[in-house]
């Protein structure tokens, strides 16, 4: 008991919320979460702040958000639950409804209270960007509800409406620029052919941006959705195969195109990766399919070298005489991407006989230094023994490395993990047994 934190013991912590007026008490609640969480705060619903412009807040079921009522300042508001997941509670949204400058709301892993739903949509009708992720709600808007100025929708329901009502609902919001819809309503081929036909009519002529999950539109819904866009800026449909037709609707893009999601075009995206990589100039996230290392190598050089921040590859060296000189040279292709902050590596067996493309001093991996930018790694069923000259390689040159993650098939030295983490990088190795 003589090494306890006083503050870890609950009646002490009620017992100093007691004594404490609102302006002491905001500073408390960020001593620790405990503090947060403590039941002598659930008292207070109203915290003055009068320069705060962004705020989030966190629930579950053990305690209930503070409730700031008085903020006609505050642009930028989060709500996010956990499992399992619990109401927003209800004096929350008549607050929220009389912040007349908020812009933006996030709504993740929570439900709903159905008595507050008309108050919340009708919040909604002021915003210019929403987040509904992971969240039930009762009922979707009236359609006579218009959202003109929202320019940004992320909707995730669970459980989910109908499609035909979210597609509805979504036609409502005529100014789109971007549009993240993960629909689980279990109509994925039905949904996929009325939005192409949706888009393909001007629903959203200012759409830019897409991403869709739990859609797979076939190859040529797909390519009815990008020519019914002015501007293809970023497109994140990874269940779509990206056939031929697509790849050519989307060749007018590339000027303006910064992210690129094709990770399951195996059977196009090997020849076209090249071509993408070579007109792309302002290129930021890439995620490549399957794809053989000759495919990275053709081609004229990346003109995207300089703008590239996330790439993904899914690669194997192709069948040819001196394998580790194409590692080599692949490596050196990555190592031209200089701003490069996320780098995934997966490996996949194109036959018993190719090699995988490693990360080992002596084949490449030196050549990477040039990504002093790099701050998360992943690798993925590599065969590949990470030693410990390799891991204190990274450590050593790689000096903003937040993060590494991955699966070997072979097990490694039992010191790597605690390397990175002495080095204030978080590590997950985990080794797989498939």
């Amino acid at each position: 008991m003589a090494n306890t934190n006083p503050l870890e013991i609950p009646e002490i912590r009620i017992n100093i919320g007691q004594h404490l007026g609102l302006s002491d008490l905001a500073r408390y609640l960020t001593v620790s979460r405990s503090c947060y969480h403590t039941e002598a705060w659930r008292k207070y619903d109203s915290i003055p702040c009068s320069n705060l412009l962004s705020l989030e807040l966190h629930c579950n079921t053990g305690s209930s958000p503070i409730v700031i009522a008085q903020y006609d300042q505050l642009r930028d508001l989060v709500i996010s639950g956990g499992q399992p997941r619990i109401f927003t509670p209800r004096p929350i949204w008549k607050p929220t409804h009389s912040m007349l400058n908020l812009l933006s709301l996030k709504i993740d892993q929570m439900d709903i209270d159905p008595a507050a739903t008309e108050i919340f949509w009708d919040l909604c009708t002021r915003l210019h960007s929403l987040d509904i992720l992971n969240t039930g709600i009762a009922r979707l808007p009236d359609r006579s509800m218009t959202f003109e100025r929202l320019q940004k929708l992320g909707l995730w329901l669970r459980p989910a409406h109908p499609f035909e009502q979210q597609l509805d609902w979504i036609a409502q919001c005529p100014n789109l620029t971007s549009l993240y819809w993960s629909d689980q309503s279990g109509r994925m081929a039905v949904s996929s052919d009325a939005f192409a036909n949706r888009v393909a009519n001007g629903a959203w002529p200012e759409l830019s941006e897409l991403r869709l999950i739990h859609h797979s539109p076939s190859d040529a819904q797909l390519s009815r959705i990008i020519h019914g866009m002015r501007q293809v800026k970023a497109l994140d449909v990874y269940e779509s195969q990206f056939g031929l037709p697509t790849i050519t609707a989307l060749r007018p893009h590339f000027h303006v195109l910064r992210k690129l999601n094709t990770i399951f075009a195996e059977t196009v995206i090997g020849s076209i990766a090249p071509e993408i990589l070579a007109s792309c100039p302002q290129l930021e996230d890439f995620t490549i399919g399957r794809i053989m290392s000759q495919d990275i190598l053709q081609g004229r050089p990346w003109i995207c070298e300089r703008s590239m921040r996330s790439l993904r590859l899914n690669v194997a060296i192709s069948p040819v005489q001196d394998a580790d000189q194409h590692q080599q040279l692949v490596l050196e292709r990555i190592s031209r991407l200089i701003n490069l902050e996320n780098l995934t590596l997966r490996h996949f067996q194109y036959d018993e006989e190719n090699t995988q493309l490693g990360l080992r001093l002596g084949k490449g991996l030196e050549q990477l230094s040039t990504l002093k930018k790099l701050v998360n790694l992943n690798f993925h069923n590599y065969t590949q023994e990470l030693s410990k000259a390799e891991a204190q390689w990274m450590i050593d040159k790689w000096k903003n490395l937040r993060q590494v993650r991955g699966t070997t098939i072979k097990a490694i030295d039992t010191q790597i993990v605690p390397m990175f983490n002495a080095a204030a990088i978080s590590a997950t190795i985990r080794v797989s047994h498939d």
